[in-house]
């Protein structure tokens, strides 16, 4: 096909053969090479290079230009990145990704150009959820994973200085910024009256300010504001009232220092008219 080979990774009794564009799956089960076998084959699901690839106790997991995968050797590759948004994801694309697993939090992190200034993309296993954390400014290595988290250098803005950096996964102290998708109640179309929205939450008794804007039926422009405040070390609930007729809502939260959200919950029921 002209593709050149970009990287190798086993799982099991299987060796993955990674092109910029196709995956080979070569079942290895025999002890001799002469009853290895190709046991499948995958367009469109190839890599750049090998720090586009790492392992992790759940498979074999890499990022391409097109989104982020996961082989577990029980089916095809799943793409993990269904939840970015595609074009966003094309946009931020680089020549050189890569990718890391952060064991201490059952954590990817993917970062999509390491030439320049970029964000790392965080997925969580545990929630199936993505989160964008700090940028990495001047270019940076692959990832070394370790039990304190993800290593890696990053470089200078001038000259030949680097610093050995750290991405722990750990509670930061940084304001957040969290903005959930346009959610439809898996019922397009229909009408729903949405009363409150709680949110359970917690700091560390700093009185942090928890403000909660939203936007409804697609729209981008996120408006009626409610504040909370949460000061307590154990986690509280806090309701905020919303009340409006949508067929859909997009939720948006901000904070004035470190929080932790536990869950939330819409209180909505559909409309008939």
């Amino acid at each position: 096909d002209g593709d050149s080979f970009t990287a190798l990774h086993s799982l099991g009794n299987r060796v993955l053969a990674f092109k910029q564009k196709k995956l080979y799956v070569i079942n290895v089960s025999s002890t001799s090479d002469a009853g290895w076998y190709l046991e499948a084959e995958y367009e469109g699901v190839g890599c750049r290079t090998q720090e586009s690839v790492c392992k992790t106790p759940l498979g074999v997991c890499w990022v391409n230009d097109d989104g982020v995968y996961i082989f577990d050797g029980s089916s095809q590759p799943v793409e993990l990145s269904l939840l970015l948004d595609d074009k966003t994801f094309r946009t931020n694309a680089g020549s050189r990704p890569t990718i890391g697993y952060n064991s201490k939090y059952k954590q990817l992190a993917v970062c999509q150009d390491t030439s320049a200034t970029d964000d790392f993309l965080i997925y969580d296993f545990q929630t199936k959820s993505w989160s964008v954390t700090q940028s990495m400014v001047n270019g940076m290595s692959n990832f070394i994973q370790t039990s304190d988290g993800l290593y890696f250098i990053e470089y200078a803005s001038s000259g030949n200085n680097k610093a050995i950096s750290l991405l722990s996964g750990d509670l930061g102290t940084n304001q957040i910024d969290l903005k959930t998708k346009d959610i439809d109640f898996d019922r397009p179309g229909k009408i729903k009256k949405v009363y409150k929205v709680y949110v359970t939450s917690r700091d560390a008794e700093a009185g942090t300010t928890l403000t909660m804007k939203y936007a409804t039926d697609g729209s981008t422009s996120f408006g009626n504001t409610a504040n909370a405040t949460i000061n307590n070390l154990q986690y509280e609930v806090n309701a905020f009232t919303i009340g409006a007729d949508c067929e859909s809502i997009a939720l948006e939260f901000t904070s004035d220092g470190k929080i932790e959200i536990n869950d939330i919950t819409i209180e909505y029921r559909e409309k008939y008219k």
